[in-house]
């Protein structure tokens, strides 16, 4: 059994963010579903049923990396928000973050 069996398997049972790596805390599920669709797909042994380069695949993969860009960009923003509205405290090495002022 290959790779792309346990995924279609995963899929089929519902249990596709299961198979995610455990470690990363944050998938896009849905996109990484649909990504995975889109893989498998281009798995297939026949050349006619898998997906087309330039009308299928580049825009998918475009997308997904303008979705990657906004999260990225939306970290970035939230991170510089907590660091602007923190300090350190005086008497220990813990950050005070209070952004009520």
């Amino acid at each position: 059994m290959g790779l792309t069996h346990h995924v279609e398997n995963a899929i089929e049972r519902g249990a596709f963010q299961e198979i995610l790596d455990p470690t990363v805390t944050d998938w896009p599920v849905e996109e990484a579903l649909e990504f995975a669709k889109l893989a498998l797909r281009c798995a297939e042994l026949r050349k006619k049923d898998r997906p087309d380069l330039g009308k299928e695949i580049l825009p998918e993969l475009t997308r997904l990396r303008n979705l990657g860009h906004d999260y990225e960009t939306s970290q970035v923003w939230k991170t510089t928000a907590v660091l602007a509205c923190s300090e350190f405290s005086p008497n220990s090495d813990e950050m005070i973050t209070d952004c009520s002022a």
